[in-house]
């Protein structure tokens, strides 16, 4: 890709498009998906998995909160291994909903 091209998309997602691909491959999400596809994946699964996880890292968003799933994006993007993916993964949003979790068992129970 020459600079041409890379000035172009930057121009076109600077647009208010919705749905753009190049501005998709510019996200946190696409981004910690195909580095988490590289390390766990077998190539030719990699396509399909990379879809499906940025699906659930947008709507984990709602239910994890979005500190959570930046922190776990952040952690996955540096990781060198799949298991340590994985540890973000559980680390990070499960952390995030885990400690929900707890706050509301701490106001269900008699004080």
């Amino acid at each position: 890709m020459n600079l041409r091209h890379l000035l172009g998309m930057a121009l076109l997602c600077g647009l208010p498009l919705v749905g753009l691909t190049g501005c998709k491959l510019l996200s946190k999400e696409h981004r910690a998906c195909s580095h988490l596809a590289q390390i766990c994946e077998e190539a030719a699964e990699q396509q399909a998995r990379i879809e499906s996880c940025e699906k659930e890292l947008t709507e984990l968003r709602t239910s994890a909160g979005s500190e959570a799933v930046d922190r776990t994006l952040a952690c996955i993007q540096e990781a060198k291994s799949c298991a340590a993916a994985a540890g973000c993964m559980v680390g990070g949003i499960g952390g995030g909903m885990l400690n929900d979790f707890i706050k509301g068992v701490q106001k269900a129970l008699p004080k």
